[in-house]
């Protein structure tokens, strides 16, 4: 079972077709024609929500996720040593 808030838009679309093709086309304008360039605008749109979410996914919890990769990185640099490590000695 999902929420109705969760499904509501699914089921208007799917409820009546000509009103959720009038609807499309109110919000989303030139955008939801046919052609050439309003497809190069969609699939732009769509990189961009994508790389949005993965930079919210990097920044959600204070930067968790970015801060340990960070770490993660910085480690395996030559010259980082690790809690149970130890540097070799100089030459």
């Amino acid at each position: 079972m999902f929420p109705f808030k969760e499904v509501s838009s699914l089921a208007f679309l799917c409820a009546d077709l000509p009103r959720a093709r009038t609807w499309v086309a109110e919000t989303l304008g030139r955008l939801a024609s046919d052609g050439r360039r309003e497809e190069e605008l969609r699939r732009t749109l769509r990189i961009y929500n994508r790389a949005r979410l993965a930079t919210t996914a990097l920044t959600c919890c204070g930067g968790g996720l970015r801060t340990r990769l960070n770490r993660s990185v910085n480690s395996n640099r030559p010259g980082n040593v690790t809690k149970n490590e130890t540097k070799p000695a100089e030459p």
